[in-house]
């Protein structure tokens, strides 16, 4: 199979098709509650073309994208950035938000929806995650993880579990807290990409209800 520009020439001994991905992809995501974008390489399988697709299936199709650096060219989706992506989005430091107060992270969110058309999923580390949707803030605060700790695919872990609850229709409360107490189950998992499984979600909500 050759990759040429979004589309796939795959070798049928001596009959030969070319596919295009953004058809077979449109095709096949009718039949998703919602589809996934992580777009984190500059090398990797989602090109400007295929971003132009995303951008047009998430008018009809709930979509959620994490982006390392091109966040801010994807629209009309639920945009999931960490806090230096989304800083750096808006041409902002790096340390912008770890710094900012509530009413100055509320703003930065705002200007993002304002450029890009799409609700926001903030996560901040051990702030925990904020959520902009229909022009209301939501608060979801940082859960006490104790080291050592391993931060690879955290942020996949808390895309995965906040798009799924998404999916369900739960509410935006539960969404942002379903995905924090993942992405706090996989750094604990050390050495390791992490994951998070249903009855350890269950698990650690019951202990956090529990000591509050």
């Amino acid at each position: 199979a050759e990759n040429r520009s979004n589309r796939m020439q795959i070798d049928l001994g001596r009959s030969r098709r070319r596919i295009s991905i953004r058809r077979v992809g449109k095709k096949a995501v009718k039949k998703a509650d919602v589809l996934c974008v992580s777009d984190q390489f500059d090398f990797g399988c989602v090109t400007d073309r295929v971003r132009e697709a995303v951008n047009e299936i998430a008018k009809s199709i709930l979509t959620v994208v994490d982006s390392r650096s091109r966040i801010k060219e994807y629209k009309n989706a639920f945009l999931k950035p960490n806090e230096i992506e989304c800083a750096r989005a808006l041409n902002l430091s790096d340390d912008f938000l770890a710094k900012a107060d509530e009413k100055e992270t509320e703003r930065t969110l705002k200007e993002l929806f304002n450029k890009t058309n799409s609700n926001i999923c903030l996560t901040l580390g051990k702030k925990g995650v904020r959520v902009l949707k229909d022009n209301k803030i939501y608060s979801c605060f940082g859960l006490k993880v104790e080291d050592p700790i391993d931060t690879c695919g955290a942020g996949d872990c808390f895309l995965s579990a906040f798009s799924l609850a998404l999916a369900v229709n739960a509410e935006i409360i539960y969404c942002e807290t379903i995905g924090n107490l993942a992405s706090a189950i996989s750094i604990k998992k050390i050495n390791t990409t992490g994951s998070a499984s249903r009855s350890e979600i269950l698990t650690l909500f019951n202990k956090e209800a529990k000591d509050e």
